[in-house]
């Protein structure tokens, strides 16, 4: 048992290295979904270009824009109902952590000056969206399958790349609007 523990454990860092790797890409459409489940303990990591999420990648400007950064943070603020971890699990959510432009504003565009090199500069600047979720699960081992509302709450989003690590082993596959859910042991 011991050492299945650390094999998963091992794995589940494995992971999280390739995903670091993988954040300095980044393509609109495209988001990562990790599912990281060991014990009591269900973590999910979701990362995403906040392009997918709010609809720009900069410093809220607009009332507009603020109200696009609420919006998103409501959505994301259910994630059993966003990613439909089974209801026998009996998930507890924790702890949830925002970073990126849900988070704070980030970015370092002047309002109201709008110059042509500040316009280049936001065509080019790139931001994710990361959200953590820590849950306590009484089943957690009914923590099998994703049956995802991502794609109606975002409709940017084309693709959600699924990882999952577990006591069992490893899972991965790639979500989209037509197939948006997954299962796995």
């Amino acid at each position: 048992m011991n050492c299945r523990l650390i094999a998963t454990t091992a794995s589940a860092f494995m992971l999280c290295n390739v995903a670091a790797h993988a954040q300095d890409i980044h393509e609109h459409g495209s988001s990562t979904l990790q599912i990281v489940r060991e014990g009591n303990a269900v973590t999910l990591r979701l990362d995403a270009p906040a392009m997918d999420l709010i609809g720009f990648e900069h410093e809220a400007e607009t009332d507009e824009q603020h109200a696009a950064i609420t919006s998103a943070q409501e959505k994301l603020s259910d994630p059993l109902g966003l990613f439909g971890i089974p209801e026998e699990a009996g998930c507890v959510l924790d702890h949830t952590q925002f970073e990126g432009p849900l988070s704070e504003p980030v970015g370092e565009l002047v309002a109201g000056h709008h110059g042509h090199d500040d316009d280049h500069d936001r065509d080019t600047e790139h931001a994710d969206v990361i959200v953590e979720y820590e849950f306590t699960c009484a089943n957690p081992a009914a923590v099998t399958r994703l049956d995802s509302a991502f794609f109606a709450a975002f409709s940017s989003a084309r693709e959600l790349n699924l990882q999952v690590v577990t006591e069992n082993g490893q899972f991965q596959q790639l979500l989209t609007p037509a197939m948006p859910s997954a299962s796995w042991q």
